[in-house]
C-alpha cells in the first residue's frame, strides 16, 4: 500500500474539503486517518447517506496536494461502519 496519495483541494457549498479519485468528499484529517467520508460524487450529483445534497457542478477545484496516510488508516478503513454508522459532519 502506498503511504500517500494526491487529492484535489476543493470547496463544496462554502466549505473546504478534499476530493479523492474515487469520488469521496472528505476532510484531509478524516481521509489520512481512514475515517468515513462526508459525501460522494455520483455522476452529476453529490450524495450523503444516499440523499442528494448538491450538484457536482457546485464543486470548485482549488488545486492538488499530497496527503500522507497515518498509522491508523488501514485499521480504520477495515473496521469503519461506513454508510451505516453515525453521520460525519465533515469537521467543524
Amino acid at each position: 500500500m502506498r503511504d500517500s496519495v494526491t487529492v484535489k483541494e476543493i470547496k463544496f457549498q462554502g466549505r473546504a474539503f478534499i476530493l479523492t479519485d474515487g469520488g469521496a468528499i472528505t476532510t484531509e484529517e478524516d481521509y489520512k486517518h481512514g475515517l468515513v467520508s462526508y459525501a460522494y460524487v455520483f455522476g452529476d450529483v453529490v450524495k450523503r447517506f444516499n440523499q442528494v445534497i448538491g450538484a457536482a457542478s457546485e464543486i470548485v477545484q482549488l488545486g492538488e496536494k499530497e496527503v500522507k496516510f497515518e498509522d491508523d488508516f488501514l485499521h480504520n478503513i477495515l473496521t469503519s461502519p461506513g454508510w451505516l454508522g453515525p453521520a460525519n459532519d465533515g469537521g467543524s
